[in-house]
C-alpha cells in the first residue's frame, strides 16, 4: 500500500522578506510537513498560484493551513481596521480548492485560518478581531515572539490512509 498524498496550502513570502534572498518565495511551516509524515502521509506544498482546478485529482487528501486573515468581503463584510495580511488572490485559490475539496469528498483538515475558510466556502460568515469579544483569549500573530497558541487535544493521533 503506497502512503497517501496530503497537499498542503502554502503561502508566498513577501517580495522583500529580510533574511532570504529568493523575492516571493513559496513556504509553510515545518510542523505541518512534519505532521502529515508521522501520521503516515506525503506532504505536498502548494503554492497558491494559478487556477487549482483539477489538482485533487492527484492527491487523497488536503491541509488547509493557518495564515492571514481572510478578506471580509468573501462573506460579505467590511474590513475591521485589525484585519491584516488580506490577499483576495489567495483567498479565492483557496476558497476554489475547498470548494473542489468539498465536491470531490476529499477528506480535508482545515487548520485556523483553513477552518475559517472552509466556513466561508460553506456559506459561513466570520466574528472579525474576535478578541474584542468577552471571554476569547488571544491568539497572536503567528510567525511572531509568543504568536501562536498551544491547542492539545484528547483524540487519538491521526493516520493518515489511502482512499
Amino acid at each position: 500500500m503506497s502512503r497517501p498524498l496530503v497537499l498542503v496550502t502554502g503561502r508566498r513570502l513577501p517580495k522583500k522578506f529580510v533574511g532570504w534572498p529568493h523575492a516571493g518565495a513559496s513556504a509553510s511551516p515545518r510542523g505541518y510537513q512534519e505532521s502529515v509524515q508521522r501520521a503516515g502521509g506525503v506532504p505536498l506544498l502548494l503554492d497558491p498560484f494559478g487556477s487549482p482546478t483539477g489538482i485533487l485529482e492527484r492527491v487523497d487528501a488536503l491541509l488547509l493551513t493557518g495564515g492571514p486573515d481572510l478578506d471580509p468581503a468573501t462573506y460579505g463584510q467590511e474590513p475591521h481596521p485589525k484585519t491584516y495580511g488580506v490577499n483576495r488572490a489567495i483567498d479565492d485559490f483557496e476558497l476554489a480548492l475547498a470548494h473542489e475539496a468539498l465536491d470531490r469528498e476529499i477528506p480535508t483538515l482545515a487548520i485556523c485560518r483553513g477552518f475559517q475558510l472552509l466556513n466561508v466556502a460553506l456559506g459561513g460568515t466570520l466574528y472579525q478581531h474576535i478578541p474584542e469579544h468577552p471571554g476569547v483569549e488571544p491568539h497572536g500573530r503567528p510567525g511572531e515572539p509568543n504568536g501562536g497558541r498551544t491547542q492539545r487535544s484528547t483524540s487519538r493521533r491521526a493516520r493518515c490512509s489511502p482512499r
